[in-house]
């Protein structure tokens, strides 16, 4: 059974040899121009998903309170 820290260590490896492949030299720090740069457009662009999906429960909560509010529902 594999422990968590050969895990940790493995996935080091691998994230080592990978930036060896691909020449990384610098790795973002945080609080570095670029590290901020992307968080912030991360955060811009999980905005719009997250206020989809809020909507999406409202409607379905709405439509909920409607149906429990109708009376004879099930029937024509």
């Amino acid at each position: 059974v594999e422990t968590a820290n050969q895990r940790l260590q493995h996935a080091e490896a691998l994230a080592g040899h990978i930036q060896g492949q691909l020449g990384i030299k610098d790795c973002w720090e945080i609080g570095g121009s670029e590290y901020s740069q992307w968080k912030e457009e991360a955060k811009i662009t999980k905005y719009p998903a997250a206020l989809d999906e809020l909507e999406c429960l409202v409607v379905m909560c709405l439509f909920e309170l409607t149906k429990l509010g109708m009376s004879g529902t099930g029937k024509y």
